[in-house]
């Protein structure tokens, strides 16, 4: 403002105006509008190439939907397809309806009902549990099936006539008690359960003696410690009981035990005699028994199996017979010597012992099999070791007849019957006799018969 008022006071009363260009002011117009028609320009030339890089985006992904497109145009040609041969089908099934529904072929029911509660889904719950009630019973069983096929035992006699094809003749109960005193438990005992089991064994052998008589019987085993010698011994004192005259010999000379039990001198036995050392008055040993003689094994020889299928032996035990009802054998395992099945070549008759619940059943099928090659005269099976629980004489003698045998321990062990500790009536009768007495008292009788006359 300041310089405009010193102009005007330059110029002084000749001051004008400035006269305006009007063409200049025309051209700085235009360059306005063309500078804002520039930017306009510029502006949509912009969105215009945006415009055009979106179209390139879309016709790039319309070339990629393209198999898409096809593909959902084929599915949708398939479903239209499918629907149309369903439509044709559901207005056949409508007709077929109504025609049948005119035949009377399709008789309505009834009108359909309202639900009056809520729509259970599924089965109830009281339905589950019968289900998984019955699915766990069903399982039970299974399990019990399975473990039974596995059990490779023999349990009872039904399993021992299924598997071997063989009767049996025995049941014995299992037996607690010291050694030496179960081989003579039918002696020290005579009146218990267990000893009634032995004399039922003694009952069937004396039905095999009357429908074929024979003269010899021995015990074979699969395995050894089955309760075979237990079987024989106490087998030979039920026999002995009744007046049978019995000799009982060891035929087991790998591992002798009857010279243990009865409390006889082992120096002579089988062995001395069929090696020709000894003769029969050394080897007949007496013991507490009435009845009853006991050849033991003796000294153990290099050759027991060869001594055993001698011609020798078989000699021998036709010289036992002639003085003698029966000739017992205790032998040694047949799946483990050769003993058992050459002795079972040439005796009259064989038993076997089974012991229940402890015994692969092949165990015993494999003895059954080598007795049968050696052609052996198989009686039966004594089934041994079961609980008294399964033994039907035992169970009703213990529940029945107990009181009825309660009487006198003293009395009702009889001869050479144990006491709680044991020992005999008397220590002189329980004893063995000394080699001079028994000598003397063979003396007195016939050499080759140790039964007194």
């Amino acid at each position: 403002m300041t310089m405009l008022k010193s102009q005007i006071a330059r110029e002084g009363s000749s001051y004008r105006m400035p006269t305006i260009n009007e063409i200049h002011q025309e051209l700085v117009k235009r360059r306005s509008q063309a500078q804002y028609d520039l930017a306009t320009a510029r502006a949509k030339l912009a969105a215009a190439s945006a415009n055009v890089a979106a179209a390139k985006q879309q016709v790039n992904k319309l070339a990629k939907a393209e198999p898409e497109l096809a593909e959902l145009m084929s599915e949708y040609t398939q479903a239209d397809n499918t629907f149309k041969m369903l439509s044709e089908k559901y207005d056949q099934a409508v007709v077929a309806e109504k025609e049948s529904t005119r035949t009377g072929s399709i008789i309505p029911f009834s009108w359909a009902v309202e639900a009056t509660g809520p729509i259970v889904q599924g089965p109830s719950r009281k339905a589950l549990m019968i289900y998984a009630l019955l699915l766990s019973l069903a399982l039970g069983i299974a399990t019990v099936v399975w473990l039974d096929s596995i059990d490779t035992r023999m349990r009872n006699a039904v399993d021992v006539e299924k598997l071997l094809e063989l009767p049996v003749i025995g049941l014995t109960p299992k037996l607690t008690g010291r050694d030496g005193m179960l081989p003579k438990l039918t002696h020290m005992y005579p009146l218990s359960a267990m000893a009634e089991s032995y004399k039922i064994l003694r009952t069937n052998i004396l039905f095999e003696l009357r429908d074929t008589p024979f003269k010899t019987l021995m015990v074979a085993t699969g395995r050894p410690g089955q309760g075979g010698t237990t079987t024989i011994c106490n087998l030979a004192i039920a026999l002995a009981q009744i007046g049978k005259r019995i000799i009982l010999i060891d035929a087991d000379m790998r591992r002798p035990s009857l010279h243990k039990f009865f409390g006889v001198p082992n120096e002579a036995g089988l062995s001395t005699l069929l090696q020709g050392k000894g003769n029969l008055t050394d080897a007949f040993q007496q013991t507490e028994v009435e009845n009853l003689i006991v050849v033991p094994a003796g000294p153990q020889p290099l050759n027991p199996s060869e001594l055993l299928g001698s011609d020798r032996m078989q000699d021998l035990v036709k010289r036992l017979e002639e003085h003698c009802d029966l000739v017992l054998f205790d032998s040694p395992s047949a799946i483990v010597f050769s003993d058992g099945p050459m002795l079972a070549s040439w005796i009259d008759a064989v038993i076997m012992v089974v012991s229940a619940n402890m015994v692969p059943r092949g165990t015993e099928a494999q003895t059954r099999d080598l007795l049968r090659r050696a052609k052996a005269n198989i009686l039966g099976v004594v089934v041994n070791r079961l609980s008294p629980e399964n033994i039907d004489s035992c169970y009703f003698y213990s529940h029945y007849y107990a009181d009825s045998a309660a009487v006198n321990p003293d009395t009702a062990l009889g001869p050479g019957s144990s006491d709680g500790n044991g020992h005999g009536d008397s220590d002189k009768d329980a004893l063995p006799k000394s080699a001079g007495e028994s000598d003397k008292a063979t003396a007195e009788q016939d050499i080759d018969n140790p039964f007194p006359t």
